[in-house]
């Protein structure tokens, strides 16, 4: 078909892989791969990534001693959590509020209050990502329907088509050993948005 191009990846290990003239090859994940913001379940690993990106400071969430008596006890808000509506509900927000004389936003993450499910990203490089619709799937996974990416003057969206559970055996579906098809991008060469394509799968996904 004109026009069409197929890729397919296996995320394994913190490595991406893929399949090129019947070779797998892996290589590190992207620096700016944006589905682990939505994928994380470790508390440690987040927050070291939350502070790695200049989000939150390095320790922030840190064990504090707990207070021997009520005068130890001290109300000192922390200047990088505070509540913001975004995407029409409110958040828990991430990050130091950007100065109104600021032009580039400084970079946060917004946290839906009631449902503790990410509603926006944004990254030093002014990468954004919001999350919307989102629903609830089979073992209890709440995913958004609808994600758009903005960087530069580029938009993208992503919607979730559909999502099921597997059963245990499917794990082997996951290993680099699963990929069967070559990368196959000629399909986008005549297109006005191929490098946008390109730049799109090799920096976020």
């Amino acid at each position: 078909m004109q026009n069409s191009f197929r890729l397919q990846f296996v995320y394994n290990g913190g490595q991406k892989w893929s399949m090129t003239g019947g070779n797998r090859k892996s290589e590190k994940l992207p620096e700016e791969f944006l589905e682990k913001f939505l994928n994380m379940r470790n508390p440690e690993i987040f927050a070291n990534t939350l502070a790695h990106f200049k989000i939150v400071p390095a320790g922030a969430f840190n064990k504090k001693p707990l207070p021997k008596n009520a005068a130890d006890i001290k109300h000192d808000p922390e200047s990088w959590v505070r509540f913001s509506r975004t995407g029409g509900v409110v958040n828990y927000a991430l990050g130091v509020a950007t100065p109104v004389d600021q032009e580039a936003g400084s970079p946060g993450i917004w946290i839906q209050q009631d449902e503790f499910v990410v509603r926006k990203l944004r990254l030093p490089s002014q990468v954004e990502m919001s999350a919307n619709n989102y629903n609830n799937f089979a073992r209890n996974l709440s995913y958004p329907r609808s994600r758009t990416i903005r960087w530069g003057n580029n938009t993208v969206t992503i919607r979730l088509i559909s999502a099921s559970a597997r059963p245990q055996t499917a794990v082997a579906l996951f290993q680099p050993s699963s990929l069967d098809a070559n990368l196959k991008w000629d399909g986008i060469n005549s297109l006005a948005t191929k490098d946008v394509i390109t730049e799109f799968y090799t920096r976020f996904r």
